[in-house]
């Protein structure tokens, strides 16, 4: 049996959650840190679960006390890279503080084997037949039956396979999904080719342009043994806008001396595309994670 395991991390109210389950078994949500039960919250009833949607139920603790007032909240979905976990993630990132301060919510996914199945033929999810976009729409599902959720405002957000995985997510899910923030793990020739998004979606596209581990200019890349065809970094942003129906040349600015960023607009439904080009950055998450993210949010 393959193993599936979500981790749910509501933060910006002082909860946080762990899913686990495997595909067609019940999992239960149990708080991973303190705190305060509400008096006022109630169990959400269970998803049923099948083969590709575990059963998630309300955790004994509650929903976070910023999401108790009944105020929907932003959601963003946080996808690790490779080898990592959600638990690392939440490390590497200031998604933490920031959903603490600006009153968001955040939910930490941790992939099958440390892995994300981003139809690339390269990950140990691929190899075991899991089900990543069905799986996290499951998660969503779960979470807004947990916490009120501002359906309109819902990122994903990835780094290297984390980030491949989100391309995905974006071509198949985009109905449930507001916008992509994707670091070093552009579209790759095979999914930009089956690519037919549902609706626009804002796209927010960080590469480094000495990533070691997928290039800035693309090509066939080795990733976990399996060579996989990427389009580079700029004609993946490309392919985006083109999704998106954005029209005109794309607008140069610099934010700062290393970033340079191409803005295309206008898109379809008022979205935005961004290439955010980090000038000798390798393969890691972006400083300015958070940042990046409540932008989409606004």
């Amino acid at each position: 049996m393959s193993l599936v395991v979500v981790a749910v991390v509501a933060i910006g109210g002082g909860a946080a959650w762990i899913a686990t389950g495997s595909r067609g078994d019940a999992a239960a949500v149990r708080p991973t840190a303190t705190a305060t039960p509400s008096a006022s919250a109630t169990p959400s009833p269970s998803v049923s679960p099948s083969p590709s949607r575990p059963a998630v139920s309300a955790p004994a603790a509650g929903v976070p006390p910023a999401a108790q007032t009944g105020r929907p909240l932003p959601l963003a979905l946080v996808f690790h890279g490779s080898g990592d976990s959600a638990a690392e993630a939440e490390a590497d990132t200031n998604l933490a503080p920031a959903a603490d301060s600006d009153g968001f919510l955040v939910a930490y996914m941790q992939g099958y084997e440390a892995s994300w199945n981003d139809h690339n033929g390269h990950t140990k999810a691929q190899t075991a037949g899991v089900d990543d976009v069905a799986f996290t729409a499951a998660a969503l599902t779960a979470i807004e039956r947990l916490v009120p959720v501002d359906t309109t405002r819902v990122t994903a957000v990835g780094f290297s396979n984390g980030a491949l995985f989100v391309n995905l997510l974006g071509c198949s899910l985009a109905d449930r999904l507001t916008a992509l923030v994707m670091a070093e793990g552009q579209l790759s020739t095979t999914v930009a080719a089956s690519c037919h998004p549902s609706r626009p979606l804002s796209v927010v596209q960080v590469n480094g342009t000495a990533d070691p581990t997928i290039p800035y200019a693309g090509g066939d890349t080795t990733l976990s043994g399996a060579v996989v065809p990427m389009l580079s970094a700029s004609d993946a942003a490309s392919r985006w806008a083109q999704f998106n129906g954005c029209t005109g040349a794309p607008t140069d600015s610099s934010p700062a001396s290393d970033i340079r960023l191409k803005t295309y607009a206008p898109c379809r439904d008022g979205v935005t595309v961004q290439l955010r080009t980090v000038d000798g950055g390798g393969h890691d998450w972006p400083d300015d994670v958070a940042g990046l993210v409540t932008g989409t949010f606004r």
